[in-house]
């Protein structure tokens, strides 16, 4: 087995932000894993996020619209210390808003 880096982008949720509106947004994650390919790090990668977001709108934290992945690099690593090193998601905004809430275009 090898370590893999995999930075995936992700859409399709909405951040609850005490006092305000739901906000669509996206997010930015990388995950480290132990695979024997790059297709099984990107498909354990995955997992592994869905799990998490899952958790995460358990909690309350997050709304699950139609959570879509994409997967933007697998590199192969040599920071095995990273496996016990949980980074968390990048979360941005899917539309730009002016300050008074409307979407820009």
């Amino acid at each position: 087995m090898s370590l893999f880096r995999v930075t995936m982008t992700g859409h399709g949720l909405q951040l609850r932000i005490e006092n305000a509106a739901p906000v669509d947004a996206g997010f930015v994650k990388t995950e480290f894993v132990l695979a024997e390919s790059e297709d099984e790090a990107s498909r354990h990668a995955i997992e592994l996020v869905r799990t998490q977001l899952q958790r995460q709108a358990d909690e309350g934290g997050l709304v699950l619209k139609s959570v879509d992945i994409e997967v933007d690099e697998v590199a192969r690593s040599m920071k095995f210390w990273k496996l016990m090193q949980k980074e968390g998601f990048v979360f941005f905004p899917e539309k730009e808003a002016t300050p008074n809430g409307e979407a820009l275009h």
